[in-house]
């Protein structure tokens, strides 16, 4: 939202005439108005591509982190797997089908209540 707002309050307060203008449209294009820092040369080369690739490292890290989260989870989900089928190593051997928790065979009739 704070990134948002940098952008569009300066494009806003323009038209209004409390900021100086940032962008210069014209036969070449549009041209960004330097406001905050003058860059020339190699400094005009340099500050974006250090941009750019803070960027790339930044997402990447972030998704490396998402994955290795994501990894802790699954290993818990499967120790807990593992726990409960300790809780209860005849329920194959009963025939009992994984989603039933009776233990009941496929077809076998249901008990009278």
């Amino acid at each position: 939202m704070v990134s948002l707002l940098a952008f569009d309050a300066p494009l806003l307060l323009e038209p209004l005439g409390v900021a100086s203008p940032s962008y210069r449209m014209g036969a070449e294009g549009m041209t960004i108005l330097p406001r905050a820092i003058d860059l020339h040369g190699d400094a005009a080369l340099v500050l974006p591509t250090i941009a750019r690739v803070g960027t790339v490292l930044t997402r990447i890290v972030a998704v490396g982190r998402l994955r290795d989260a994501l990894d802790r989870a699954e290993h818990r989900l499967e120790l807990h797997r593992w726990h409960f089928r300790q809780l209860r190593p005849d329920r194959e051997a009963r025939g009992g089908t994984a989603g039933d928790p009776t233990g009941a065979r496929v077809g076998s009739p249901s008990p009278v209540r």
